[in-house]
């Protein structure tokens, strides 16, 4: 009779670490899934999210810890008298339950205090390297004049008309103000043709950029424009790649990132 009584309450213990294996593990996919983004929560829903997932996670890790620590109160629980009636738990059972819900209690307090009571660390500010010589940038790549926002330098026709036909002897001139209707003109006066390939031509002219164009919108002349990266400028400038450009009170400057080592 005792053998059956150990069998029975054997596998009734069993029965109880599979299903408390079974909510451990579903407590654990519920805090994964309720676990905050940031810390501490900035929404009423993301609190309420955190409130829950501690009180899963203090509650799987309560009852791991009181499995693992108590086995025999738990045989104790569902030992069996002889006429199948059970018995009614003595102190150290309650007991038992006691220090669970304490040590549930605990955790879920010391957690959300600390939770309360971090503050996330504020980064660092950038440091303020320099202005940046927009002028100086566009000069190194022969461009004569800039912008806030581009390089350019105007067309000299003449220089466009030898390069079209592949000669050195025609004169670039315009018929009207209209800036279509340039010509190429040889020694003796001879209208050989236009330009037709304008883009070409600025791409020849400024082979270091690849990011070139003709441009006529000023409607004075045609222009060869280079569109200014200003992060570049600064890197180009002060020869570290850790900086980037803002703009500040109307002006730009390079910043570099507080963690970042200047070179």
């Amino acid at each position: 009779m005792d053998d059956d009584r150990k069998r029975v309450t054997t596998g009734q213990y069993v029965l109880l670490l599979v299903v408390a294996a079974l909510f451990f593990g579903l407590a654990t996919v519920g805090v994964e899934a309720l676990a905050p983004v940031e810390l501490p929560p900035s929404t009423a829903l993301g609190w309420l999210g955190t409130i829950v997932a501690v009180v899963l996670a203090a509650f799987a890790f309560s009852l791991s810890a009181f499995l693992n620590a108590s086995p025999e109160k738990l045989f104790e629980l569902f030992r069996r008298s002889r006429d199948g009636l059970s018995q009614k738990p003595g102190r150290k059972d309650i007991w038992s339950y006691a220090r669970f819900w304490g040590a549930f209690l605990l955790l879920t307090t010391v957690t959300l205090g600390v939770l309360l009571a971090y503050e996330p660390p504020r980064p660092a500010a950038p440091v303020a390297v320099g202005g940046l010589d927009l002028a100086k940038y566009c000069s190194s790549y022969d461009f004569d004049s800039n912008d806030v926002k581009s390089c350019s330098r105007a067309v000299d026709l003449t220089e466009a008309c030898n390069w079209q036909k592949q000669r050195d002897d025609l004169e670039g001139v315009y018929k009207s103000a209209d800036l279509h209707s340039g010509i190429c003109l040889d020694p003796k006066g001879k209208n050989v043709g236009g330009i037709d390939d304008m883009l070409g031509f600025c791409r020849q002219k400024f082979k270091r950029t690849l990011d070139v164009r003709a441009s006529d919108v000023d409607g004075k002349d045609w222009r060869c424009v280079m569109d200014i990266d200003k992060d570049v400028v600064c890197i180009w400038q002060y020869s570290d790649k850790s900086l980037t450009a803002v703009q500040e009170n109307g002006l730009w400057v390079c910043r570099r990132p507080a963690d970042a080592a200047s070179p």
